[in-house]
């Protein structure tokens, strides 16, 4: 476990407090994330391409670790800052 735990580990007992420390880190690099997004190219283009290798990609290791909810609510934060005009991106 570094952030997430996995749907079938427990909440560790005593955790370390280096690790409690660098998984502070890791949560707060991810809950801050605002782009490049994966498959980001110059100016305001994705490769599509790109971007559904590196998806598919990350949520096999996700799901094979137990973590594809919280996965892919994080890929969904994500691709929340893809640019405007890329796919369907909500109004504010």
């Amino acid at each position: 476990m570094l952030i997430f735990r996995a749907d079938t580990e427990e909440a560790p007992a005593d955790p370390d407090p280096g690790l409690v420390r660098y998984a502070e880190h890791a949560l707060h690099l991810l809950w801050n994330w605002k782009g490049p997004i994966p498959g980001a190219t110059t100016g305001n283009d994705v490769d599509a391409a790109s971007l559904n290798a590196w998806v598919t990609a990350v949520r096999a290791t996700l799901s094979a670790e137990g973590r594809k909810a919280i996965g892919d609510q994080r890929i969904g934060h994500i691709l929340w800052y893809a640019p405007q005009g890329f796919g369907r991106h909500p109004s504010t």
